[in-house]
């Protein structure tokens, strides 16, 4: 949600953000799994 710790990410460096990214990525399709589990 909006208070998760991704929050501020834009502050991070090009490298950290592309890491954000992908764990936000992540979540979203494990999520996605599991609505369909």
């Amino acid at each position: 949600g909006l208070n998760s710790p991704f929050g501020d990410y834009r502050k991070h460096s090009n490298a950290v953000r592309r890491s954000i990214d992908r764990a936000r990525n992540i979540v979203s399709f494990l999520s996605d799994y599991e609505s369909y589990s």
